[in-house]
């Protein structure tokens, strides 16, 4: 009986110590949760939030009553708040990562309707249908980095002008001076003699001269288009809100026109993109997506859309060809392997403005690569 009582005590102690273990491990998880700068939320199967913490009210604006019993989808700004659900679904039904356990930068929504980017990490609670998002507001060093692009892009404007506006003109005015001699040469009248008409210099180096001077006006004419051709390799989107448009459709008859492949560009309504850095990165998007449809895919077909909708500016470009293999593409582009698809390159760039890259296989075959850019200082619409 002694023996049972003291077996009994020693249960109870041990149960106490392990409550008291446990309420101090609650009690650091907590403090950790609620210090933590980044915002920290965890759902359930459902998508439902059921846990926030203080950095997560600082960052989205919302209260912890408002977070509790809400969809995560309010986080979210379109398309992905109406896909949110089929991803959880997707998931519960084949347990395939697709964002699981792979940090990404994402677009997220605060309550007020902005939209912002973030580093997001996800991660599975003990296969218990819990999930946990860490989220990084990483706002202040994509404004960094699209301040130091801007500048690079300024210089790059100033030499793109200065070839075309400077040395494009000097070039021109050599060209008209090179094409006055050669006039000059051609009218040279001969001088009459009994024997007939002379040329003031030997017929041999008359017409060396004429050939020097032919060949001087065709170089200056090539190298004046090749300087013509490289400022605007630097400067491909002009500062107006309708270049954009104009650059696009360019790019897609220069396509044509080198042949073998069709490009047709789409813009059924007016695009105003009033920054010149988005437009410039969409534009350098919609080129490294073209040269991958061109060279690597082995389209024959390819359609560029341009489109605003739903608050958002939709650049799209689609192919006929053999489509890729996104892991291992994804592989390349991280390894920077000069000969890859370039979907880091694409993603990067979609990221500085404030938008998102996805890549896609296209029904019937080929590859479509869609960014949308959101404004990401401005209301979700």
């Amino acid at each position: 009986m002694v023996t049972q009582f003291i077996s009994i005590q020693r249960d109870i102690t041990q149960r106490k110590e392990d409550e008291v273990k446990l309420k101090e491990r609650e009690e650091r998880l907590r403090a950790i949760l609620n210090t933590a700068t980044s915002s920290i939320i965890t759902i359930d199967k459902r998508g439902t939030i059921v846990s926030a913490n203080p950095a997560a009210e600082r960052v989205f604006g919302y209260t912890q009553a408002e977070f509790l019993g809400n969809n995560v989808r309010m986080l979210m700004p379109p398309p992905y708040h109406e896909e949110h659900d089929s991803y959880l679904e997707r998931y519960e039904r084949t347990h395939e990562p697709r964002i699981i356990g792979i940090g990404r930068e994402v677009i997220a929504r605060r309550k007020d309707g902005t939209f912002f980017p973030v580093e997001l990490a996800i991660s599975e609670v003990d296969h218990l249908g819990f999930f946990t998002g860490v989220l990084i507001d990483v706002s202040e060093r994509k404004r960094l980095q699209r301040h130091v692009l801007e500048i690079a892009a300024e210089e790059q404007r100033r030499i793109g002008h200065e070839l075309h506006d400077g040395t494009g003109q000097e070039l021109t005015g050599l060209a008209f001076i090179a094409s006055a001699l050669l006039g000059l040469l051609s009218d040279l009248p001969p001088t009459e003699s009994p024997d007939g008409p002379v040329r003031p210099v030997p017929e041999t180096k008359y017409s060396q001269l004429r050939g020097v001077a032919e060949s001087l006006c065709q170089r200056l004419v090539e190298a004046n288009r090749h300087v013509h051709q490289l400022s605007y390799g630097i400067m491909p989107v002009q500062i107006d809100a309708e270049a954009l448009r104009s650059a696009l459709q360019e790019l897609a008859a220069s396509i044509t026109s080198a042949g073998g492949v069709a490009c047709v560009f789409e813009c059924r309504s007016p695009v105003v993109v009033s920054d010149n850095t988005v437009a410039t990165h969409l534009y350098r998007i919609a080129q490294e997506a073209l040269n991958n449809a061109v060279r690597h895919a082995n389209g024959t077909e390819i359609r560029i859309s341009l489109e605003r909708r739903d608050g958002r500016i939709v650049l799209t470009v689609s192919d006929n060809g053999v489509g890729i293999d996104l892991s291992k593409s994804a592989r390349r582009a991280r390894a920077d392997d000069t000969g890859g698809l370039g979907l880091g390159t694409m993603e990067y760039r979609a990221g500085i403005i404030g938008g998102t890259l996805r890549v896609a296989p296209r029904p019937g075959g080929g590859t479509v690569v869609t960014c949308e850019v959101f404004e990401t200082s401005g209301r979700g619409e």
